[in-house]
């Protein structure tokens, strides 16, 4: 019988002027794979957004574990010049 994969409950928060939290959250195996999600997120989230929508504000994406500890923080911010 194979072992079990373990996956543990992460939260992807953003804050973008105001505060967006993630309620519903994603089960990943790893810190690892929590920070990769993370990242395609960060990625899809940019380029739906388009440059339009930038005012200049730090945009931030924090991960949380299921007990509310931050794992990751990816932090952009974009200015014209």
């Amino acid at each position: 019988m194979a072992p079990a994969h373990r996956t543990n409950a992460y939260f992807f928060h953003v804050r973008h002027g105001r505060f967006e939290p993630d309620e519903e959250g994603r089960q990943v195996p790893s810190r690892e794979e929590a920070r990769r999600e993370a990242l395609k997120q960060v990625g899809d989230m940019l380029a739906e957004a388009g440059t339009d929508r930038w005012d200049g504000n730090e945009w931030q994406m924090f991960v949380t574990d299921e007990n509310d500890r931050v794992t990751c923080t990816i932090s952009i911010s974009v200015e014209d010049r």
